[in-house]
Formats: C-alpha cells, structure tokens, sequence
C-alpha cells in the first residue's frame, strides 16, 4: 500500500479596519480565517489520512470555534470525524473511496479553507493467464485496478501491458492477448495511473511431437575415435522438451558395425533431475560409411529421427617418393587417402604443404616445401584424420662449389647447408674472395654472421654468377655494409631465381683484418 503526501499547512486570515476606540478590540473578534495541516494530498483508494483544521481570529490566535469539514465530491472522497480530546481544533479523517480527484473544504464564520485530494489505485492486477504456460497455448489477460484492500476500482482508463521477452511470451498489445513461444521465464508488467502490477509467467515445452539429432551427420572419425550428437525431442513449435515425465526410452542403430557402432546415453539432468537429456554417440570401427538411425519413446508417442552419416577414415600411407629437392611434386601410394566430402592434407613435420591432389583414394600428390636438406617425416590428413607417418628426405638444394680465392687471402671453403669460413687480409690493398654455389629451388634464404678482427671495411655480396664484376654492387645483390655496424653483424639474404650464385667477400685495404663468415641455406 502507498500513501503520498504532498501539503502545505494553508491559513486564510481575514483583516478588519474601522474607527474603534480600541483598534486592537476588532482584531481579536470574529473568524480571521482556517488553517489547515495539508492543502494538497495524495491518497491510493481505500486508504486514509488525517487532517487538522483550526480557525483563527484577525490576529493568528486559534479560537474555540470549530471549523466544518465537507467533501466537494463525496463519491471519490469522504470526512469523517477523528477523535481527539477537547482541544480547540478540528481533527478529521480524507479517506479515497475511487479513482479521481477532489477538494476537500474546511469552513468557519464566512471563511474557508480547501484541501485539494489525488487518489490512485493501490495496484494493477492481472488475472485470467496462468502462471505455467505450455508453449503454444494462449490466454488472455484481464487488467484491473485494485484499492489498497484489493478490490476493484472502477472508471480507471489508459491501464496497458508489456511483455519483458517476447520470444518466450508473445503480447498482442490491442488485444491483451498471450501467446507461449518459447520455453523460459517472463514478466508482464500492467501499468495504470501512478500504479503497476506484475505477473510471472513459465513457459514450458509442449507435448512432445518429433524427435531429431542435433546436427545432420556425425562427421567424420577415425577408426575407434567418436562422435556425439544430442537427440532432441521436440514439441510442435520446434521447442526441446526435456521433461523427465515425458522421455521414456530410446533405441538406436547402425546400419553397418563393421564400419561403426552406435550407442545412447539418457542423462537425468537439473539439480532436482526433472530434466532428461539423451546422446547418441557412433564409434568408428572400419573404413566406410554407415548411417544411424533410431527413435525415442515419450508419452505422446514413438518419434523416430532421421539417418545421419558416420564416416569411418582409416587413411594409410604405404609408399612415398623417398627423396627429392625443394619444390619436387612427390607421389605418396596408400590406401583411404581421399574421402568424397572430405578435404585432404598433406603434411611435412606436422605444417601442411601446397598443391595436393587426391588423384584417387589410393594415391596423392603434393608439392613438397624449401626446407633444409634431411629427412622429414610425412603424413596424410583426411577429414582430419591422420595417417601413419612415411619419411620424405630433401636432398641438397644447391651443388657445393668452392673456389680458391683470387687473391689467395682466403681459405678455400664450399658453400653447404651449414657453412662456415675465414679470411686473413694481411694486406692494405682492395681484395675480393669469390665463392660458388648452385640452388635449384626459388626463393631460398641465406641466414649470414660476419665477424671481422680489426677496424676495416668488409661487405659481403650475393648476386647471381656473372651479374656483375667483382667489387661492383648490381642493383639486385644481396649487400651486406658492416664496415660501421655491430660486430658481429647479421643478416638474411632472400634468393631469387634457381641459379648459380657468387658470394663474394670485399675488402678495401683500409688495414689488415681477420673475418668469418657464418650462414645456413633454408
């Protein structure tokens, strides 16, 4: 129940001037006017409040004559005396009967005082929607303004409704029609003249109507691996009933077990086990694909499920080309290799390569990566299944090739994956040490270390044979300028084209010097 009150005490004095011998005398005769405690209240209907009333003389002085109290309307709002022990005052009771709005009047000898009254109802209620819905089903609902007894009050206009989720609790706003969607929690609200009244409202799923997995097929695993989709059982509207009352029993098959089996799980499921969950789960046995079926039995029926596939992959690699240079398209024999549906990999060291073709379920292709000379281990992937590891060994991507320096500074030195050499420049003149190497793949990259012993200008060069004359710098040369960087100072060096390369060391004679340099081929 709520009372709002809002007042201000209202005195209404009235003020004589005559010619008196006492001018004081006139003063204190007669009614100079009522105060009352409150001049405006709000009140919710069927509730009470009280109020004091005193008439006063010309100068503010509350005399024994009592003020009369009467309703301007007594059909929203009446008086009536409050006891109180003889005291010259006026104390009576504004109680709301009904909706509105009405004055109350306080008078004495000609003067009078009004009291403005607001009554409200105490609430909205909402009646004829059940507090448990099945999905589905519909109500309409009755809005009443209510007193603070809980009685109806009449004549209140403009009272609406809401839904707070209209996807559980559906409202058609100029009807005051309820449609159940979907299983959960909603709240309508009714909202009258400064009132509100609330109705909670659970959906449950309907009557069970068909059941389904959730998803159209298991997907694809491997031999002994599974997959596990949830059965659900559904009402008319597409809702998961999940009642524990309602889910009796459920059967399921595999139309092939030599490819895999099938299994379900009913899960009793909530903290008060009123729910009830059912997993179908299918387990690879062999290579191929079977289809599961079943049904489940509700106290609506028997619903069977449509068949979903389980693929069963068993890829095996039995034979792959052995060895081979960057780039090469290699040939890997097998058995399960290709799948319809399903994508094929290839992997070296577990990283996929490019261009794979599954030219049957027997054989694949791939193009095999830039990588270090050695000996990878080599998989196929099929629907994400792994095969067996075969071996793949990458030979060489380069012809090692040194050359006697043209200076004899150097040492004489080959270039390999992993390379390592050193120079003595005992000398102040400019020199060059050439070296050799051949790549047969593109785009393979150089990781170089220089260390030089003395202060001296050393770069190191990479260019293609013939490029340019040693000592020049070609526009597309790999130009390592250390003479003022960190010592030791490195660098990566891309190649281009498969080709024949000139590494070349350079110094300018500026003082006798030691160097090595450093690098590895990937």
């Amino acid at each position: 129940m709520k009372r709002t009150v809002i007042g201000l005490a209202a005195t209404i004095l009235a003020v004589g001037v005559g010619c008196a011998k006492d001018p004081t005398e006139s003063l204190s005769e007669g009614v100079g006017g009522i105060s009352t405690s409150l001049s405006y209240v709000e009140i919710v209907v069927g509730d009470s409040v009280v109020v004091i009333a005193e008439t006063k003389d010309n100068q503010g002085v509350t005399t024994a004559e009592l003020p009369t109290i009467a309703s301007q309307t007594p059909s929203i709002v009446s008086t009536s005396d409050a006891y109180l022990p003889p005291l010259p005052i006026q104390r009576f009771y504004i109680k709301a009967l009904t909706y509105g709005k009405a004055d109350v009047v306080a008078s004495a000898g000609g003067q009078s005082a009004t009291i403005t009254v607001q009554t409200w109802p105490a609430e909205i209620g909402i009646t004829g929607v059940a507090d448990t819905l099945r999905s589905g089903a519909t109500a309409t609902a009755t809005l009443t303004a209510l007193d603070a007894n809980g009685d109806p009050i009449a004549g209140v206009d403009s009272i609406s409704l809401e839904s707070d989720d209209t996807d559980i609790l559906a409202l058609d706003a100029a009807t005051n029609v309820v449609t159940a969607v979907g299983a959960g929690l909603a709240t309508l609200t009714a909202t009258g003249p400064n009132s509100t009244g609330e109705l909670s409202v659970r959906v449950i799923p309907g009557v069970p109507a068909s059941a389904e997995l959730d998803g159209t097929s298991f997907g694809a695993v491997a031999a002994a691996g599974t997959s596990t989709l949830e059965l659900l059982v559904l009402d008319d509207a597409g809702n998961q009933n999940r009642n524990i009352g309602e889910i009796t029993s459920v059967t399921v098959n595999s139309s092939d077990n030599g490819v895999a089996t099938v299994a379900a799980a009913v899960v009793d499921t909530a903290a008060d086990d009123t729910e009830r969950q059912i997993f179908v789960t299918a387990t690879g046995v062999g290579a191929g694909t079977a289809n599961i079926t079943g049904s489940v039995t509700t106290t609506a029926g028997v619903f069977a499920f449509a068949a979903a596939p389980v693929t069963v992959l068993d890829p095996q690699v039995t034979a792959a080309t052995p060895t081979g240079t960057a780039g090469a398209v290699i040939v890997i024999n097998g058995s399960g290799l290709a799948a319809t549906g399903f994508e094929t990999q290839v992997l070296v060291d577990g990283a996929p390569v490019g261009n794979v073709t599954a030219v049957s379920a027997g054989q694949v292709t791939a193009q095999m990566p830039t990588l270090v000379a050695g000996t990878y281990d080599l998989e196929v992937v099929v629907g994400g299944v792994v095969s067996n590891a075969d071996t793949w060994t990458q030979t060489a991507n380069f012809s090692e090739a040194g050359t006697e320096p043209n200076d004899a500074q150097g040492e004489e030195a080959p270039i390999s994956a992993s390379f390592e050499f050193s120079g003595t420049a005992d000398e102040t003149t400019d020199f060059s040490d050439l070296f050799e190497f051949t790549v047969s793949a593109d785009d393979l990259v150089i990781d170089l270390e220089l260390i030089w012993g003395d202060a001296s200008d050393i770069d190191v060069l990479i260019y293609l044979k013939g490029a340019q004359d040693p000592g020049d710098y070609a526009e597309d040369a790999c130009d390592f300028g250390l003479s003022s960087l960190s010592n030791p100072e490195v660098g990566v060096c891309t190649l281009g084209d498969a080709g024949t390369y000139t590494l070349e060391i350079v110094h300018y004679g500026t003082g006798p010097t030691t160097y090595t340099v450093k690098g590895t081929i990937r």
